[in-house]
C-alpha cells in the first residue's frame, strides 16, 4: 500500500519532467553540426529554420553523390539568403557555385536582386541620413542602369494585355456612342430651332384678326405751280 502511494506521487513528477523536456526540445533553436559549418562556413551563425534545413540535406552524406540535387539546394540556400534580405551573404553563395562553373538562371536572378538591394540601402542612407544627391560619378551608372532595365523589361502578360484591348475597344464604342448620339441631337435641336423660327416669322407677317391693315397716306400733287403767279404777270 505504501508502494502505491509513492508511485502514485511518483506519476506527477514523471510526467512533468517529460513536458518540460518535451517543451525544452522544442524551444531550443535548430542547430548545425560543427562538421557541417566547417565544409559550409557561409552557414555559420543562421538561425533560419528553413536555411538550416537545407544546410543538413548538404551535409548529408546520403546526398553528397547526388550532384544535380546538392547544385539545387545550393541554389535554394542562395535564393534564401537573397529572400530574407541577406544580401551580402546571396552574393557569396552565387561566387561559390560560380567558382564551380555553375550557370543557372536562378542564380543571375539572385545576382541582380541582391545587387538592387545592396544599391537601394546606400541610396536611401544617402538621401535620408547624409542628406545629399547622388555625385556625377555615381549618377552616370545609375542612368545608364535603369535605361538598360526599361529596355529589358518584360512583355506583358497575355491575359493582362486582351484585357487591356478589351477595355480600349469597349471605350472606343462609348466615344463612338456618344458622339453618334450627340450628333442626332444636335440635329434635332437645330431642326427645331429652324421650325421654331418659322412659325415666329409666319405669325409676325400674318395680320391679326379683326383688325384692319394700317391705312396708307397718300400725298396729292397742288394744284397748281408756285410759278402760275409769275406767269400770269
Amino acid at each position: 500500500m505504501h508502494i502505491l502511494k509513492k508511485g502514485i506521487v511518483l506519476i506527477p513528477v514523471i510526467a512533468a519532467a517529460l513536458i518540460a523536456q518535451a517543451n525544452f526540445a522544442m524551444e531550443k533553436p535548430l542547430e548545425l553540426k560543427k562538421s557541417c559549418i566547417k565544409d559550409n562556413p557561409l552557414a555559420d551563425g543562421d538561425s533560419d529554420p528553413e536555411l538550416i534545413g537545407l544546410y543538413s540535406q548538404i551535409c548529408d552524406k546520403k546526398n553528397k553523390k547526388n550532384n544535380e540535387l546538392m547544385t539545387d539546394l545550393y541554389i535554394q540556400a542562395a535564393q534564401k539568403y537573397q529572400a530574407l534580405g541577406y544580401s551580402l551573404k546571396a552574393l557569396q553563395a552565387v561566387n561559390q557555385l560560380r567558382k564551380q562553373n555553375i550557370s543557372r538562371q536562378e542564380l543571375t536572378d539572385v545576382e541582380f536582386l541582391a545587387g538592387i538591394a545592396i544599391s537601394q540601402n546606400a541610396l536611401n542612407y544617402m538621401r535620408t541620413v547624409e542628406l545629399r544627391a547622388l555625385t556625377d560619378t555615381a549618377y552616370a551608372p545609375a542612368k545608364k542602369l535603369a535605361e538598360t532595365v526599361r529596355f529589358a523589361q518584360p512583355a506583358p502578360d497575355s491575359s493582362e494585355l486582351r484585357a487591356l484591348e478589351k477595355a480600349n475597344k469597349l471605350k472606343a464604342s462609348k466615344t463612338y456612342a456618344y458622339a453618334k448620339n450627340s450628333g442626332a441631337a444636335q440635329k434635332i435641336r437645330s431642326a427645331a430651332a429652324v421650325k421654331t423660327s418659322s412659325v415666329k416669322a409666319a405669325k409676325a407677317s400674318k395680320p391679326a384678326a379683326g383688325k384692319a391693315p394700317p391705312a396708307v397716306k397718300t400725298f396729292n400733287a397742288p394744284s397748281s405751280s408756285p410759278f402760275d403767279s409769275l406767269n400770269k404777270k
